[in-house]
């Protein structure tokens, strides 16, 4: 998790192997966290996939300020629209890139990603500790 909190601005290998999936940073699952463009459904260093139904939604390529609700209040940041795929009954997901985060909001941007990381670590602990793991 640490890594994949340095929000900084990595660059992209010239020639990235071909492959359909070209994140450049892990992701962490999330439930519940609203955006003003929808809830989101993971996060990473980069960027939010959001799950949208409904709103004034951004066009590819549009910039624009999105405020989260995350664990330790709302915040404001910068992104741009890269993706969107249609889903059924209107419903969108957005793929979102940060822009220029300030300090203040990658410090959100941590809260919220050691938060979903915490409650997806608790999902998997049973009354017997990690009983689907073997014992050593």
């Amino acid at each position: 998790i640490r890594s994949m909190l340095q929000l900084g601005g990595g660059s992209r290998s010239a020639n990235p192997a071909p492959s359909d999936n070209q994140r450049r940073a892990g992701r962490v699952n999330c439930e519940g966290i609203m955006t003003s463009w929808g809830e989101i459904l993971n996060a990473s260093a980069s960027g939010l996939r959001i799950s949208a139904r409904g709103k004034a939604l951004p066009e590819i390529g549009e910039v624009a300020m999105i405020t989260i609700c995350g664990p330790e209040g709302p915040f404001e940041v910068t992104a741009k629209a890269v993706w969107i795929k249609h889903r059924n009954w209107g419903k969108r997901e957005i793929g979102v890139q940060f822009v220029d985060v300030p300090e203040q909001a990658r410090w959100h941007l941590a809260r919220l990603a050691e938060a979903a990381s915490r409650a997806t670590l608790l999902d998997t602990v049973t009354s017997n500790g990690f009983a689907d793991f073997p014992e050593p």
